[in-house]
């Protein structure tokens, strides 16, 4: 098996989860003012001024990884993800692959079923390169897989 990183101008790398159930968005996500007020460290903030129902993006931190719903996926995803939430992760291979790692240690339920995808977008459907893991068998070092092209890596 040869893997590669994509290299063409043409071509574009996304990565995406995906689950049958709803999964936690963390990183950068859109939150009402009223939402952020409850949560448990209330960053500094004008919020008793602002308009409890206006949604703001809101990120506890700079450097974190981003998972939200895929409300405008790429064209031709339905050729690779057929479930029923998708959502975007953005990260940093392998900088970022310990945060995503704890996203799914501790925000996936187990016995979830879920996906992670590494595709490249821009010449046809590509062929892509499966895994399967048990959650409970998953190391940091499997996830490195993300950062080549045309990858899923199943987690059950």
């Amino acid at each position: 098996m040869i893997l590669g990183k994509a290299k063409d101008d043409f071509m574009s790398l996304y990565r995406f989860i995906g689950s049958e159930q709803p999964l936690p968005e963390v990183g950068i996500v859109k939150m009402k003012v009223k939402d952020i007020k409850t949560l448990k460290n209330v960053p500094l903030g004008p919020w008793d001024e602002m308009d409890d129902d206006v949604e703001i993006w809101y990120g506890e931190e700079e450097e974190a990884i981003n998972i939200t719903l895929c409300a405008s996926p790429p064209d031709g995803l339905e050729e690779y993800i057929n479930m029923k939430f998708v959502y975007w992760l953005e990260c940093r291979i392998p900088k970022d692959i310990q945060q995503v790692y704890q996203y799914i240690e501790e925000q996936v339920p187990d016995g979830i079923l879920i996906e992670l995808w590494s595709i490249c977008f821009g010449e046809g459907v590509q062929e892509i390169t499966n895994m399967l893991f048990k959650k409970n068998e998953l190391t940091v070092r499997d996830l490195e897989f993300l950062d080549y092209e045309n990858c899923c890596i199943r987690i059950e």
